[in-house]
């Protein structure tokens, strides 16, 4: 393949709690697609970019025992040259988890490589005088069912991320199901990153998705960015594809941020 099948998407987000610039660069559903052989396109965009931190939001892989990982941890141990990464599960990684010798394996080999995993846990990112909280959300695979809308309380997130920290660092989630933003919003990060839905089979608008990939309409946060009460969330419409759902107006994307100070 020698064409780029990926756009670039950009977003700024700006915050008191910020004294200077920082770029994050956010991947998301890759499953094991190639961007050029050994995801050269890929790689030389995100070194394009500079970053100075780079977040992986799920979904790198597809959970089969028989979906190579070895390609995965090649790209994502050349990312990790370029910048610090921080990785939560998605769903994808959860059903991994049911292949023990598999997951076992996937997860030693990040760490080999350096990837810094966040599920269901916080790490601190400093860069300079300004310091990042990451905390990951890995939710039970019962949160993801298809064909019905699912709920997430305030008490399961508590349980899952424990409870919302007041703190001087800019608090970024990771949580891959973007269905739960309003638990999110309401949990408090500043920044809240989320993919899953692949931009939907169909973008109507910016922020308007017809349909999620698990058939629900019009879901509330289906792409783009959204803004409460000075908190941020962005969903990524994601860098592959597991089945052959159509993309209208909907192409794969890399997403970078620029965290800016006020």
């Amino acid at each position: 393949m020698n064409q780029v099948e990926f756009v670039t998407k950009s977003y700024t987000v700006r915050s008191g709690k910020l004294g200077g610039r920082l770029r994050v660069i956010f991947l998301a559903d890759l499953h094991g697609k190639e961007h050029g052989e050994g995801n050269r396109h890929l790689i030389a965009e995100i070194t394009r970019l500079h970053p100075d931190l780079i977040l992986s939001g799920g979904d790198l892989v597809t959970g089969r025992e028989d979906f190579p990982v070895e390609p995965v941890l090649d790209t994502i141990g050349r990312v990790r040259e370029i910048a610090p990464v921080y990785a939560v599960n998605g769903n994808h990684e959860t059903k991994l988890r049911h292949f023990k010798d598999v997951y076992r394996h996937y997860v030693r080999e990040l760490k080999k490589r350096g990837i810094i995993l966040v599920n269901n846990r916080s790490e601190m990112f400093r860069r300079g005088d300004d310091s990042l909280l990451i905390t990951g959300c890995e939710l039970p695979l019962r949160k993801y069912r298809k064909l019905r809308k699912q709920y997430l309380s305030d008490g399961e997130m508590n349980r899952a991320v424990g409870e919302p920290r007041g703190t001087d660092a800019f608090h970024i989630l990771l949580a891959h199901n973007p269905e739960f933003g309003d638990a999110y919003f309401r949990w408090g990060a500043d920044l809240t990153l989320s993919g899953h839905f692949h931009g939907g089979v169909m973008r109507l608008s910016e922020n308007k998705v017809a349909v999620s990939p698990y058939g629900i309409p019009l879901p509330k946060y289906g792409y783009g960015r959204y803004d409460q009460d000075e908190k941020c969330m962005i969903v990524t419409g994601g860098l592959g594809d597991h089945t052959r759902l159509m993309r209208i107006h909907n192409p794969m994307e890399l997403v970078y941020i620029d965290l800016m100070p006020l």
